[in-house]
């Protein structure tokens, strides 16, 4: 529909730039106009017999033309710009489609920096192509219409208007597009530098602060800062420097078009005529090549967008992801690993090796060792989040090695682990992270609540359930924070929690109410504990040591009582 609105604009500018030439005929020339075989078809239609009426219909004619041209060329514009904004819409949701309906191996691999570049300004660059796009195709019709109607009114001088253009564009181009591609380049690197520059300074604020190093991450950001904002300037003046001396010797040529016309002895009523619908022309030209230029400049300008949009659409999705959502895969028994073996990447070692273990319903298992010792990857693969490379993983005799089982598990666990990421909303819109807020049942909020200990403290607040918490929870302390994660944890009714060393970070007395919140939770769901204080175990039915990748020891939590510590951290602790 757009290609067809701009093939009638495109007609309408030719309509527009012949209605001028009888219009001005009839001003330098009334009589012959009155004359001419065409003419009186229009004047015995309308009973026109005096050169004045003949001038104010032409003159009328040629206003309607104008009128329709730029009334077509609006109405182009409209449907561009809306069908820039659904194409954009799709984008900006395919590239975001292709990031979260990834596995949590892609997350492990990728940088948060380069996934938020991607989906956002390496969207909006792709998007300024799609536009420029159109706009050069639907300018560049218009510009061949426009050179289709000069040349019917004088095909020698418009042929001798192409040549100059020619050659006056081209050195520019030539000079542009290797300068333009580089800098895209470039600019695609120093806007994902920014972005990344940014997140660490925030995400690492209290230790900027207490360290009072702000003064380097002002100096990196500043750096980085002007020289995007000087390669996007390069770009800028790269994709404008055709204009100015195309309008000067453009001027150029009028005036030796008209001492050409003078030589020639043609009448002034014809160089009247021809001068003034070739001024209109040029008019309407110029302006459509130095546009045809921009759009162009823009094109080469952004091509990095274009291509890292390109690699992150062709990123594989999982079919399970796109399928109707399986049923819950509840466990009655066991969960088993047999002889599991992991690692991260082939060039890597591994970081499990040959492990066994089962895991009763319903009771409480605690997981501890040193830093790096497979814990916290262990509980990942029961989570089904990654898959092992040996070995399998068996829920009640069912090996998780489908993922639409994976998927079917993954809606029966949760994970609680040491740094509870919360949204700045509502405390109820925390605990029921992920749902719509008209979706939220309240009273399971409260009921998981209650059972996390925290009710009576959301009670006490003036809005109660509905205050908000601040970016990351930042106005909550820690033991409520991880309360809030439990609660997350317990809406969501799961079988199996896992406690990945959610009371690491916490005082001994806010780490023992936390800890009893969470053994409060006993016989009703199976709980995984991951601590590196063995005393947070202590109350465990059975507690793994895992080292070097491999369990060495199994036993009760009321084994480890006696059990040397090794860990450096943990006697520090003790």
């Amino acid at each position: 529909m757009l290609f067809v609105l701009g093939l009638i604009t495109s007609i309408s500018e030719i309509v527009s730039i012949g209605a001028l030439l009888p219009f001005l005929n009839a001003i330098s020339n009334p009589s012959y106009m009155l004359e001419n075989s065409y003419i009186q078809i229009i004047t015995t239609s309308f009973k026109i017999t005096s050169p004045r009426d003949l001038s104010i219909l032409l003159s009328l004619v040629f206003i309607l033309a104008i009128v329709i041209a730029n009334g077509l060329r609006l109405i182009t514009l409209w449907v561009q710009t809306k069908l820039v904004a659904l194409m954009a819409n799709d984008l900006s949701f395919a590239c975001y489609r292709t990031s979260i309906l990834q596995p949590y191996s892609f997350y492990l691999k990728s940088n948060s920096s380069t996934i938020i570049v991607q989906s956002t300004e390496y969207v909006d660059g792709t998007i300024g192509i799609i536009y420029a796009s159109l706009s050069f195709i639907l300018s560049f019709l218009t510009l061949i219409a426009i050179l289709f109607g000069l040349l019917i009114v004088n095909w020698k001088i418009t042929l001798g208007g192409i040549l100059i253009i020619s050659v006056m564009i081209l050195p520019v181009i030539n000079f542009s597009k290797y300068r333009l591609t580089k800098n895209s380049r470039q600019i695609a690197n120093y806007s994902q530098m920014r972005i990344k520059l940014i997140q660490e300074s925030i995400g690492g604020i209290r230790d900027i602060l207490l360290g009072g190093s702000q003064s380097i991450f002002l100096k990196n950001f500043y750096i980085t800062d002007l020289t995007l904002r000087k390669l996007h300037a390069n770009n800028q003046f790269l994709g404008s420097v055709n204009r100015p001396y195309m309008e000067a010797m453009t001027m150029g040529a009028i005036v030796l078009l008209i001492l050409f016309m003078l030589q020639t002895n043609a009448s002034p009523s014809t160089v009247l005529t021809i001068l003034g619908t070739m001024i209109l022309g040029l008019n309407r030209l110029l302006p459509l090549v130095q546009q045809c230029y921009s759009y162009w400049a823009f094109m080469r300008s952004n091509s990095s967008y274009l291509y890292e949009i390109l690699v992150v659409l062709q990123r594989p999705i999982s079919q399970y992801y796109l399928e109707p959502k399986s049923n819950v895969l509840s466990f009655k028994k066991e969960i088993r690993l047999d002889n599991v073996g992991f690692r991260y990447s082939s060039e890597l070692d591994w970081v499990l090796q040959n492990v066994n273990l089962t895991i009763p319903v319903n009771q409480t298992i605690g997981f501890f060792g040193g830093s790096g010792c497979g814990k916290t990857t262990t509980a990942d693969l029961i989570l089904g989040l990654i898959k092992p490379e040996l070995g399998e993983l068996f829920v009640d005799n069912t090996s998780l090695t489908d993922d639409k089982l994976r998927w079917a598990w993954q809606k029966n666990v949760t994970n609680v682990p040491q740094s509870i990421y919360l949204s700045d909303a509502s405390i109820a819109e925390n605990i029921a992270f992920g749902l719509e807020a008209s979706e939220i049942d309240i009273n399971r909020v409260k009921e998981a609540a209650y059972l996390a200990q925290i009710h009576e403290f959301v009670e006490k607040l003036p809005n109660k359930y509905q205050e908000t918490v601040g970016e990351r929870g930042v106005r909550l302390s820690g033991g409520q924070r991880q309360r809030i994660g439990i609660a997350r944890a317990l809406y969501k009714r799961a079988s199996l929690i896992i406690f990945d060393e959610a009371t690491s970070a916490l005082d001994n007395e806010t780490e023992q109410e936390v800890m009893d919140a969470i053994y409060n939770l006993r016989e009703r769901v199976t709980i995984i504990i991951i601590a590196h204080r063995l005393s947070t175990l202590r109350l465990c039915s059975q507690v793994f040591e895992f080292k070097d990748g491999i369990i060495s020891f199994k036993g009760s939590g009321k084994d480890i009582a006696g059990k040397p510590i090794e860990d450096a951290s943990e006697k520090l602790l003790i």
